[in-house]
């Protein structure tokens, strides 16, 4: 639930009570199988159910979803939460960075295509 006090800064409409995220599976170097995901969110209380799913049988049947609630599960997940505060401003100047470094890129790219097309044409 965000803040009162930031509401003014964010808007409320873009940041849903609830929202169910599928978190990114990768293996670490010894193949023990990770979680992790990034989400931005103004300051407020997160509260978070952890879940796992699966399919039972094939393509065509249904996931199997169930809430971790057992403690020797619950003995091996690990959560870590590291806010890093962005105001408004701060995250328009993050955006046009981007957009400049994007346009860079495409820029890169057509200067280099058209060389190839001259050299292709010499």
């Amino acid at each position: 639930m965000m803040y009162p006090e930031m509401q003014d800064e964010f808007d409320p409409e873009e940041y849903p009570q609830e929202e169910e995220i599928e978190m990114e599976e990768f293996e670490d170097e010894n193949d023990n199988f990770e979680y992790e995901k990034e989400i931005s969110l103004p300051y407020g209380q997160v509260d978070f159910t952890l879940r796992w799913s699966k399919k039972e049988h094939g393509e065509d049947e249904e996931d199997i979803t169930q809430d971790i609630t057992n403690k020797k599960e619950l003995d091996c997940v690990f959560t870590y939460f590291t806010p890093k505060p962005v105001s408004k401003e701060e995250q328009f100047q993050l955006d046009q960075e981007e957009e400049e470094d994007n346009k860079r890129k495409e820029h890169d790219a057509r200067m280099a295509q058209k060389k190839r097309e001259e050299d292709k044409a010499k």
